[in-house]
This record gives structure tokens, C-alpha cells and sequence, in this order.
């Protein structure tokens, strides 16, 4: 991402890259996409060469999943809205900004990271203090990400209960997993707790003495901003509840799809399959899209619950569609905000 994302507030022309940048990025997102998707097309197809019949005539379920995803980015974008004080933008405005953040990260090659930027930059524009949307995007990751651990972590739990806990079903690596997991957010909040903010305050502080271009304004009083919104327990609170019921909505998509293709499982498999396939995903954050990583989660989560791995790879390629389908509106929303 361009370093100007973290330039003052600015319209909300100025927060979009210039059109020819814009055309690279597509190009190279259509290109880093279609390598991706080829690359788990082969690793993947002895899994799925019977499937396609059936794949097929699980497309019909998108019309049923889409209506899901959408209360599932309404439950973020109202998370989101939760932590901001005094009287936020309306929840219509937070699930456009979600949908805009989604469709980045899904379709950019940004890795999971530029659209959280481009939607605080576009909730400084409806106007939100520069410093409070930073803030409040850098907590709401924060509890969206400590709450999909304790999600995985739940998965694991139901895991053990439906399935026999032996080496067979790769206990080790699931265990391992869960702890680099539980690390991960565990690090996160003691960076926030111990002062990742005000460094980073610092830091920009000090580049902007050499490059004045870079605009330390857009981070001063970060640490502040955010103290202020965790001095809030409520609001916290109520965030990650609302966190944690987005993640255990997605278990309807994955029940669905899979009675769907002739596999019918009960609600504590889906909410195993999605909680470990979705944490799969999370882990492979690098990845553009975390392609080839969710499948390879939602193939190995089927594995340890005894089922086929096909049905659950479909399941993954269904959701795929769906998040492209999606993702293309909040594309949309982001480069011609008039449609909003």
C-alpha cells in the first residue's frame, strides 16, 4: 500500500490511487489471482475430479449464502461502529465500509491489510477524527482477531468431543496451530497494552523529520485515541461478542453447502469445519486472498472429522465465489462511492 494512506485527511478522491495506478493494481491482482487459483487447481485435483457434477449443482446455494455473508458483515460493521464514541456514522455506512475492506483484501494483492486502511481512510472522510479511525480500526482488528482464536479455539473443543483424539486426525499439528494462534493474539495485545502505538508514533515522527511527505500528523495521539476506546469495556465487549457470532454464522454457509453435495453433517461439524478452515485461512495471511490456504484448512478439518475431503474442498470454492461476487460490490462502492 502507498505510504499517502497515511497522509492527513484528505477528500475522498485523494484516499484512491491515480486511475494508472489503479489499472496496475487490477492487472497485477488479476494476474497474482489467476497464478494462485491455477496453483491450487493442480495441487488439488484428485480431490475434486469426481466433484464437479456436484459442484455444480451447489452453485444453486449462492442466492442462500450471500444473504448469510451479509449478516455476517453487518455483525462486523456494527462491531466496528460499537467502539467508536459519541455519535458514529450509521450502521448502513459501516457495512459499505466492511464490504469496501473485504473486497480489497480479497481481490488486491494487499495481503490482508489494505483495506483496513483504505475503510479508515474512507471513515475519515464521513467524518471521523483521522487519529479516532485509525484507532478504532487498529482495536476492532484487534478483537475481530483475538475472537477468531477463541473461535478455532472452540472449534478444537468440539472437535475433541465428535472425534477420537488419535494421531490419525493430526492432533499435533491442530495443537500446534492452536498455539501459535493463541501466541499471535496474545502479542498483539501486549504490543497495544505495552506501547506498539506509541512507537509507532515515534517512528513516523522520526521519518516525517526526513520526509515531511509522509505526514506524522496522521498518527499523533494514536496510543491516546486508543486508550480512550479501551477504557470503554462495554463497547469492548459487546465488539467481540458481535465478532464471535459473525464467525459461528459462517457454519450456516458450510452446513448448507455440504447437505448440499449429498453430505449431510450436523451443526457441531459445520461449526468445526468453518472454525478450522477459517483459522487456517487466518494463519495464511501473507497470502493475497489466503489462496490454496483455506482449502488446504477445509480439507484437513474434513479429514479429522471422518469426512471426505472433496465436499469440504467445494465448500471452500463455493464461499470463493461468493466472496468474489462480493468483493467486486465493494470494489465498486470503493472507486465509484456515488453508488453507496
Amino acid at each position: 500500500m502507498s505510504l499517502d494512506l497515511l497522509s492527513p485527511p484528505a477528500p475522498l478522491e485523494a484516499v484512491r490511487a491515480p486511475w494508472p495506478y489503479r489499472k496496475l493494481c487490477m492487472a497485477l491482482a488479476t494476474g497474482g489471482i489467476a497464478a494462485c487459483a491455477g496453483w491450487a487447481v493442480v495441487a488439488m485435483w484428485h480431490s475434486v475430479k469426481g466433484e464437479g457434477a456436484e459442484l455444480a449443482t451447489a452453485l444453486w446455494t449462492l442466492p442462500l449464502i450471500i444473504p448469510i455473508h451479509l449478516l455476517q458483515i453487518g455483525m462486523a460493521g456494527a462491531a466496528w461502529r460499537r467502539l467508536l464514541p459519541g455519535q458514529p456514522p450509521s450502521l448502513g455506512a459501516f457495512f459499505r465500509l466492511r464490504t469496501v475492506r473485504e473486497g480489497i483484501d480479497a481481490l488486491l494483492p494487499v495481503a490482508h491489510v489494505g483495506g483496513e486502511f483504505v475503510a479508515a481512510g474512507l471513515l475519515n472522510d464521513l467524518g471521523v477524527p483521522a487519529v479516532t479511525a485509525r484507532a478504532s480500526m487498529v482495536i476492532d482488528v484487534t478483537v475481530e482477531l483475538v475472537m477468531q482464536v477463541a473461535f478455532m479455539l472452540g472449534g478444537l473443543l468440539m472437535l475433541a468431543a465428535v472425534a477420537p483424539i488419535t494421531a490419525d486426525i493430526g492432533w499435533g499439528h491442530w495443537l500446534e496451530a492452536a498455539g501459535l494462534a493463541i501466541l499471535t493474539a496474545l502479542a498483539l495485545l501486549g504490543a497495544l497494552r505495552f506501547g506498539a502505538l506509541r512507537l509507532l508514533d515515534r517512528v513516523v515522527r522520526h521519518l516525517a523529520g526526513r520526509w515531511p511527505q509522509l505526514g506524522s500528523n496522521a498518527v499523533a495521539g494514536l496510543e491516546a485515541a486508543a486508550r480512550d476506546i479501551c477504557r470503554r469495556p462495554s463497547a469492548l465487549l459487546s465488539a467481540a461478542a458481535l465478532h464471535l457470532l459473525g464467525w459461528a454464522t459462517g457454519a450456516a454457509e458450510t452446513w448448507l453447502v455440504m447437505h448440499t453435495l449429498g453430505q449431510p453433517i450436523s451443526v457441531v461439524q459445520a461449526l468445526v469445519l468453518e472454525s478450522l478452515g477459517m483459522a487456517a485461512r487466518g494463519a495464511g495471511f501473507a497470502v493475497p486472498g489466503g489462496w490454496g490456504v483455506q482449502e488446504a484448512g477445509f480439507m484437513l478439518a474434513a479429514t479429522a472429522l471422518g469426512l471426505p475431503q472433496a465436499p469440504a474442498l467445494s465448500v471452500s470454492i463455493i464461499k470463493r465465489v461468493r466472496e468474489g461476487l462480493l468483493g467486486l460490490v465493494g470494489l465498486g462502492w470503493w472507486r465509484w462511492p456515488r453508488w453507496a
